[in-house]
């Protein structure tokens, strides 16, 4: 990986002066059809450094969420033009490359709304009319969530959630085993393990499910792998393994591993159980052109299985791709 290249998108990232600004001037999306409160809204979020955009219709505002990188969105959640909790959900189904945190306001605001907030989705909810140190406090709490999840995946280090490396270092050792492979001409391979559900199961049982089974496999996954091998955490929905001298052929006993581990873990929702569909995939290296930007996004992963084998059973808790 090139100096200064964003390992997840591949682009060229920031310096640390830029990137302290681009944090800075996080954007942020209201939906508010009130033109008083909108515009109150703005300027309070300028004059915080923030960069803003204001849409009076949900619907409109869905078009800005899928074409751009908001970080932050405050919307109300009583005026049916701004699309009440579906915008919410509507956003919690975009495949975001970063978490949106997501603030919802009203003037009425009983347990019950407070209730379903929650559940589309919402993080936090503050009251009209605004009490200005409150929701500066409220919009300061999303940019230090925020600055969290970046710094586990633009940091070093490990992801403090489960312990294992993060994205970042993962990088860092993959550079040198890719150096390494090519200079003593060896083989390698990444294993992908995806929840393939995430998103299903954030909409339907919340964070802390998911949390709770991205937890459970971080402690079952380093059994399957010889201790020379590396695993780490890569994204919220995403685990890879870093088998060294090895080819994708050979990765199959760790696959069986794998897919006896996920009928295993589940954890308990309201007296549910609920349980990950993983997705499986592996990319062999060195190979022409590689780079650690292009394995980490599984760019020529090869499909594992037998051709007989695409189309899982229904109740196939893996999903081989």
């Amino acid at each position: 990986m090139e100096a200064g290249t964003d390992v997840e998108t591949g682009l060229p990232s920031p310096s640390g002066e830029e990137a302290a600004r681009a944090v800075a001037r996080m954007r942020v999306l209201v939906i508010e059809p009130d033109p008083l409160s909108a515009r109150i809204l703005k300027a309070k979020l300028e004059s915080w450094n923030f960069v803003v955009q204001v849409e009076q219709d949900g619907r409109a505002a869905m078009e800005w969420l899928a074409a751009q990188p908001y970080r932050i969105v405050l919307f109300n959640l009583e005026d049916p033009r701004a699309g009440g909790l579906e915008t919410c959900r509507k956003l919690r189904s975009l495949p975001l490359p970063r978490y949106t945190y997501v603030i919802g306001f009203a003037a009425n605001g009983g347990k019950r709304l407070l209730v379903d907030a929650f559940d589309a989705g919402v993080d936090d909810v503050a009251m009209k009319p605004f009490h200005v140190p409150e929701l500066r406090m409220r919009v300061n709490r999303a940019r230090q969530a925020i600055e969290h999840e970046d710094a586990l995946f633009m940091g070093g280090g490990t992801c403090p959630s489960t312990g294992l490396l993060n994205r970042s270092a993962f990088a860092q050792f993959l550079r040198v085993i890719l150096a390494q492979a090519r200079r003593t001409r060896t083989r390698a391979a990444l294993v992908f393990v995806r929840i393939e559900n995430a998103q299903d199961i954030f909409r339907r049982h919340g964070y802390q499910a998911l949390h709770d089974l991205v937890r459970e496999l971080s402690t079952r996954l380093p059994n399957v792998h010889r201790t020379s091998d590396l695993l780490a955490k890569t994204r919220d929905d995403e685990f890879c393994m870093l088998l060294q001298n090895t080819h994708w052929d050979l990765c199959r006993p760790v696959v069986e591993k794998i897919e006896a581990i996920s009928r295993e873990v589940a954890v308990e929702m309201r007296g549910q159980p609920v349980r990950p569909r993983l997705a499986i995939s592996v990319v062999n290296f060195p190979g022409d052109g590689d780079s650690v930007e292009s394995l980490l996004r599984g760019d020529g992963a090869i499909r594992l299985g037998d051709a007989e084998d695409d189309s899982p059973a229904p109740d196939s808790p893996i999903v081989i791709v």
